[in-house]
C-alpha cells in the first residue's frame, strides 16, 4: 500500500522536524479491513458525505481529496464498533412505531 507522506520542517534550515503519514480514502479503507474493520472505498464515499458527515475525520485535504490520519481512522473505526446490532435496532422500530401509531386518526 503506497501512502502519502507528509512533512515538516522548521524555518530555512531544511531539517525535517517530523514525518506522519496520510492515506487516501482508498487507502484507509484497506488499512482498516487488515485491521479487523472490512469496509469499502464506497461505504467511506458515503459515510464522509457532507450530507451525513458521518466519516472518518480528515487529517487535511491535497487539492480536492481528503487525507487521513491511520491512527485517527482505526479509532473512528473502533468508536463505531458495538457489540448488540440488534439492540439498537430494536429501539429504533418501537420509537418508529411509536410514532407511527401517534399519527393515525
Amino acid at each position: 500500500m503506497a501512502a502519502i507522506a507528509s512533512f515538516r520542517f522548521s524555518g530555512g534550515s531544511g531539517r525535517e522536524q517530523s514525518t506522519k503519514v496520510e492515506l487516501t480514502r482508498s487507502q484507509l479503507a484497506q488499512f482498516l479491513t487488515e485491521r479487523g474493520f472490512p469496509i469499502s472505498k464506497s461505504t467511506l464515499d458515503k459515510l464522509a458525505m457532507p450530507s451525513r458527515d458521518e466519516g472518518p475525520p480528515a487529517a487535511g485535504f491535497w487539492d480536492n481529496r481528503a487525507l487521513y490520519d491511520p491512527s485517527k481512522g482505526l479509532a473512528w473505526a473502533q468508536s463505531r464498533f458495538r457489540m448488540n446490532w440488534r439492540k439498537n435496532l430494536q429501539s429504533g422500530l418501537q420509537s418508529a412505531d411509536g410514532n407511527r401509531e401517534s399519527h393515525r386518526p
